[in-house]
């Protein structure tokens, strides 16, 4: 960071006694301006031009927003390539621009009291105690917050990702759209983006059409039954993270056959049958080892049914 930076942005203190620091309300700034000004954001600057949102952090009269802004050091260490990609599309470079940003003016104590808040993108971030300081998936608030006369501002060391965790790679991958549906509709979101680490066994859409096919019922009848959706989604998720080689490891160790609990309560058992792996004897894993943020993911072919009596 700029020694102008760390001027203006009092390190992080203890999460319960950090104290907005900044000019004097009646020489505040909006958050564009505050930025521009800090001298370690041009390249956020740049991409909020590029994708036409810099207008809205300069109003004075829009928000208030809670900004955690990637430093210019931020963005020059994503791997070569990652920036110029993100900024050719114009749909992703919003996504994730507007997974930075919160609504209203929020404090560190607010933000780690809630543990997950809802981006402007849609996903939430989540948000701890690091020990002295307060972390954002997982990554240490490096200063803040400085107030705008629109928002605040905190500053990051790292670009955050809103398709890093479990969630967020099952929406961006486009091939699990009954799957995403079913899991917003259980209200399983913020859970996948921000709990875990958990293994995942997630069902293709064949798998998901077979399903209706053979229940005789349509997605939007399926989606409705939110309590029995539940507990059918929460089948699928072990916790800890359980990457391929350490399921093959408990098999061979098991004779073939390991038993897994689920957070549904109930347990899945996992056998090797002719060279392919079985989730309870007919839903087969057809991909391994989507590793997210908080966990990976297993593809199988058919949607895992729990005994529900």
């Amino acid at each position: 960071m700029t020694k102008k930076l760390i001027a203006l942005l009092t390190s992080v203190g203890l999460v319960v006694a950090l104290a907005a620091c900044g000019a004097p309300a009646s020489e505040r700034q909006s958050i564009a301006a505050t930025a521009a000004e800090l001298g370690d954001f041009d390249t956020l600057l740049f991409a909020l031009g590029e994708a036409g949102l810099d207008g809205l952090f300069a109003d004075d009269e829009a928000g208030p927003f809670t900004v955690f802004a990637p430093t210019d050091d931020a963005f020059a260490a994503l791997p070569d390539g990652v920036l110029d990609a993100v900024l050719a599309d114009d749909e992703l470079l919003a996504s994730v621009l507007t997974y930075h940003v919160l609504e209203g003016a929020q404090t560190p104590l607010a933000l780690v009291n809630a543990g997950a808040v809802a981006t402007l993108q849609g996903l939430p971030l989540c948000f701890a105690a690091d020990g002295s300081s307060f972390s954002v998936n997982g990554d240490t608030v490096a200063a803040g917050p400085i107030q705008a006369t629109n928002g605040s501002i905190y500053a990051v060391s790292a670009v955050l990702n809103p398709f890093d965790s479990i969630a967020g790679l099952a929406i961006a991958s486009g091939t699990f759209d009954t799957l995403v549906a079913a899991v917003a509709a259980a209200d399983l979101v913020t859970p996948l983006v921000c709990g875990g680490p958990f293994t995942v066994f997630a069902p293709t859409e064949q798998a998901f059409a077979d399903l209706l096919a053979a229940l005789d019922v349509t997605a939007e009848e399926l989606l409705a039954d939110t309590e029995l959706l539940t507990q059918v989604l929460l089948y699928h998720v072990v916790e800890g993270t359980l990457d391929y080689e350490a399921v093959e490891a408990a098999l061979i160790a098991g004779d073939g056959t390991v038993v897994l609990p689920t957070l549904q309560g109930g347990s899945i058992t996992v056998t090797l049958d002719n060279g392919g792996v079985f989730i309870d004897g007919n839903a087969e894993v057809v991909d391994v080892d989507i590793l997210a943020r908080n966990g990976v993911i297993h593809v199988i072919d058919a949607v895992l049914v729990p005994d529900l009596d």
